[in-house]
């Protein structure tokens, strides 16, 4: 009885406290929900026309494989790589590591909960809902301290041209706060203020690759894969027994270790093998050009998915760029204006305060190829020898602040010298 009274007790003081009063407003969409089905009316989970399809939904997507890799590393690499607080002066860019948002995002953005997994789970819902949400707590100074994920339902109200986040705070109370109060990332929005999830707008296609996992599980797991064939010259003409014998005696070589691979086959038959069969081969084909799909959509290049065979470093290194500027800049600026407008004041925005993910390691050259393009430069002349070593974090030399004289001479050098040959 105790514990029935304690949960009412709860209960009610979980639905009276509202922090903070807010004036009353319809009601004009629900994303964000942790059961993202219940609140997208007909449009979520989306049966996909043709009733062999599987319903599609943000929770049964992730069963895909090319899915789940996709939005695997692409959230993976965003929450991996330092996002670091800069000031932007003209052409001159700041760190400002002394920020309270630098360490809200790269170490704990709360009591016990570490960065990555905040990063790691806006980009997650932003890739398969189209909508992410996190809430940033400030102090009574108006400082940041802290940068909370928000789970459950995330509705977005209006009021005149003022709009509102209804969610359930880290105190498990119910919480509205002002657009400007909630970082809210985004993308493929028709209004500008709702994200458009790319599964749902897809949904058709995921609903095919969903369908074809599924074939290719059970068309696996319900057969036995025919092998071989056992093949006779004459007619050969033995009882059924015999031929149940003869071919276990065949299977039981390939299946059982210890018999090396060498059945004993009676006179008049010759084992043929059998590769793979044109269904099997079609339905390989298939997915293969749904994967390819999929990357497209998520703007993710193949080799990352291990779709793309036989790449050699070169090209490996060339779609490692590619990846960085094609897919993962992409995510990174929605991801940056979206906290960059919550998590500054005004005045820290006007002073040209603002967040940058630093993906050098992915573009930068192998350290042959960085040596080779500094020798060329300090030969060029572009580069004093000093400047060069200082990339490389190498001491100054005492005569290295001299450009370098190209091989072929100056033009000054070639007029002096035809003077003197005249």
């Amino acid at each position: 009885m105790a514990k029935v009274i304690d949960w009412l007790f709860r209960r009610r003081a979980h639905q009276d406290r509202i922090e903070p009063a807010a004036p009353a407003a319809p009601e004009i969409s629900a994303l964000g929900a942790e059961d993202f089905g219940l609140h997208m009316g007909d449009y979520w989970p989306h049966q996909v026309q043709g009733a062999t399809l599987p319903a599609v939904t943000d929770r049964s997507i992730q069963r895909h494989l090319t899915v789940y890799a996709a939005c695997n590393i692409i959230a993976q690499d965003m929450a991996a790589f330092p996002l670091n607080v800069i000031q932007r002066e003209g052409d001159q860019v700041t760190p400002r590591p002394d920020h309270p948002a630098q360490r809200l995002l790269n170490a704990a953005c709360a009591p016990d909960v570490p960065a990555m997994v905040l990063r790691e789970m806006i980009t997650w819902r932003l890739l398969l809902r189209g909508n992410s949400y996190a809430w940033p707590e400030r102090d009574a100074r108006g400082m940041l301290s802290a940068i909370w994920p928000v789970e459950g339902t995330v509705s977005i109200s209006e009021f005149g041209r003022r709009r509102f986040y209804d969610f359930i705070d880290p105190d498990r109370a119910h919480r509205r706060v002002a657009a400007g109060e909630m970082v809210h990332v985004r993308t493929r929005s028709d209004d500008g203020y709702l994200g458009a999830s790319p599964i749902r707008l897809a949904s058709q296609g995921f609903g095919v690759a969903l369908a074809e996992q599924d074939f290719t599980a059970r068309h696996i797991g319900n057969r036995v894969p025919l092998r071989g064939l056992l093949e006779a010259d004459t007619a050969f003409r033995r009882n059924e027994e015999d031929e149940k014998n003869i071919s276990n005696r065949v299977r039981q070589a390939f299946d059982n270790p210890d018999s090396h691979g060498l059945p004993f086959i009676p006179n008049g038959l010759k084992y043929r093998p059998i590769g793979i069969s044109p269904a099997d081969a079609e339905l390989i084909d298939q997915r293969k050009l749904t994967r390819n799909e999929i990357a497209a959509i998520f703007r993710v290049p193949p080799s990352k998915l291990a779709i793309a065979d036989g790449v050699q470093k070169s090209t490996q290194d060339g779609q490692d760029r590619e990846y960085v500027r094609g897919c993962l800049w992409f995510w990174a600026r929605l991801v940056e204006q979206a906290m960059t407008n919550v998590l500054f004041t005004e005045r820290e925005l006007g002073a040209g305060y603002g967040l940058n993910h630093d993906f050098g390691s992915l573009i930068e050259a192998s350290l042959p190829e960085l040596y080779a393009a500094l020798v060329t430069a300090v030969g060029g002349p572009i580069l004093t020898a000093n400047e060069a070593r200082r990339r490389i974090g190498a001491g100054e030399t005492p005569d290295g602040e001299r450009l370098n004289a190209p091989a072929h001479g100056t033009r000054e050098q070639s007029e002096q010298g035809e003077s003197a040959n005249a």
